[in-house]
């Protein structure tokens, strides 16, 4: 880039040997430097608008693709599987300190009643 001169001798020489306010030029000459940053700006904003909207449009048309694929295929349920034999954990008796237990499992069975579901639930409770 050239750099000129806010107030080049040469023309306002000029414009004050023809009576002419020398300032009007350094004016002008800051306008002309004004606009030249402000296209150099708008066309670095432009380009990176054009950049971003390719990214989008790329992205979408990955997306797009993606599901186009999916839209294709043929439809499975999925299965559970386990990767190894499951696991069995049996918790610990508690113990006091001189190894007597105090708490411990035991397996035994369970009975639930759901009266919402008995045909006589007064029957039922005596």
């Amino acid at each position: 880039m050239i750099r000129t001169p806010l107030r080049p001798l040469a023309r306002i020489l000029k414009a004050r040997h023809q009576g002419e306010n020398p300032d009007a030029i350094e004016r002008e000459n800051i306008r002309l430097r004004h606009e030249e940053m402000r296209d150099r700006d708008r066309r670095r904003a432009e380009g990176r608008l054009l950049v971003m909207g390719a990214m989008f449009f790329c992205a979408f048309i990955v997306i797009g693709g993606r599901m186009a694929v999916l839209a294709q295929s043929e439809p499975a349920e999925p299965r559970a599987s386990a990767a190894g034999a499951s696991i069995l954990a049996q918790r610990a008796d508690i113990v006091d300190r001189k190894g007597r237990i105090l708490a411990t499992n035991f397996d035994t069975h369970s009975l639930y009643a759901q009266p919402q579901q008995m045909i006589e639930p007064e029957r039922a409770v005596r």
